[in-house]
């Protein structure tokens, strides 16, 4: 028998106690094709149904790489210039030797993740971010009051050798006067500042998940902000976003948009790093669900003869389906 019963909740497959389905008695059952029709359509429905509910309350999109790493041994900050302007996942301020690159040295969601390693060198860092204000981006900047939700997943690899509360950071693009390309900065998520300490480090050769709530404490660093430049503040991502916090006792983030996301490591981070990122994930009060950005690498696509012996392949079990079907008339 098979009947959707077999499938899970929600499946749709013509029901065993429905008089005239194909699966419905025993009598129609007997037959040997209808029963392996019954079976195969019953694991094609199953497999729709457990990758429909594998991202159910989420809309995730796969950010693919090509397994290899960015890098750059100066000690100037260079962008990907392959992707760096096409509203896209990118390496960004990479420099002294930081690498960044989806690869399957780590794997999360799939067969790979967001790789970032650091040599010895404190002076080293690797980003990649995610810009709004790009021409091609899906989204436009919002604001951040709006930002209901956000996170990701980071691991830390046991080879590490730098300060033990140290992982890869998760950053918003802050403009705090509404309009993207000038009063910039970030605000940052850190275990550093939420908890870790000499004492409890963080984890290591496992992966961990994030998701920033009210009481999550961020701070903020700017640029482009005249005297408030680079100045650091500490507070929680709830006051944050009341708009309660300036400069120099000027409201600044009562207008503060959220323009791009950005993942990172490194400047200050000695003796080396190697851990990875995935699933950053974020929600808007205007958004149905949330949206979660899974790094893959990317596989290997079939030549046209591949599709062309496939197509042949499906065209002879076709023929052997109508044989066995004529024969049990």
């Amino acid at each position: 028998m098979c009947s959707a019963a077999a499938l899970g909740p929600g499946s749709k497959l013509l029901p065993s106690s429905k008089k005239g389905s194909l699966c419905a008695t025993s009598s129609m059952t007997k037959s040997s094709s209808l029963k392996e029709w019954c079976m195969k359509r019953a694991v094609l429905a199953g497999l729709v149904f457990l990758a429909s509910s594998a991202v159910a309350g989420a809309q995730t999109v796969v950010v693919t790489g090509s397994g290899t790493m960015f890098t750059e041994p100066a000690g100037i900050n260079v962008n990907d210039a392959s992707c760096a302007a096409n509203g896209e996942w990118c390496a960004r301020n990479v420099r002294n030797g930081g690498a960044v690159g989806i690869t399957n040295t780590y794997t999360r969601s799939g067969n790979g993740a967001l790789e970032f390693s650091l040599p010895a060198s404190g002076n080293s860092k690797a980003d990649f971010d995610y810009l709004f204000t790009n021409a091609n981006s899906s989204f436009v900047p919002f604001a951040l009051s709006s930002l209901t939700s956000f996170g990701y997943d980071w691991f830390r690899d046991a080879s590490s050798n730098n300060s033990n509360v140290q992982h890869p950071a998760l950053r918003l693009y802050i403009d705090y006067d509404g309009a993207p390309g000038g009063a910039g900065g970030y605000l940052i998520y850190e275990g550093a500042y939420n908890g870790y300490d000499s004492g409890n480090p963080a984890p290591e050769g496992s992966w961990q998940s994030v998701d920033v709530s009210g009481n999550t404490t961020l701070w903020a660093n700017r640029f482009g902000f005249g005297n408030c430049a680079n100045m650091v503040d500490m507070h929680s991502f709830a006051d944050w976003q009341s708009g309660a916090y300036g400069c120099g006792g000027v409201d600044i983030m009562t207008s503060a948009v959220v323009y791009g996301f950005s993942v990172g490591v490194g400047s200050g981070w000695f003796d080396g790093f190697n851990g990875a990122v995935d699933n950053v994930r974020f929600q808007t009060s205007n958004m149905s669900e949330a949206k979660v950005y899974n790094f893959e690498v990317a596989t290997t696509v079939p030549e046209p003869s591949t599709y062309a012996l496939m197509a042949a392949g499906l065209a002879g079990l076709l023929a052997v389906n109508r044989r066995r079907t004529r024969q049990a008339k």
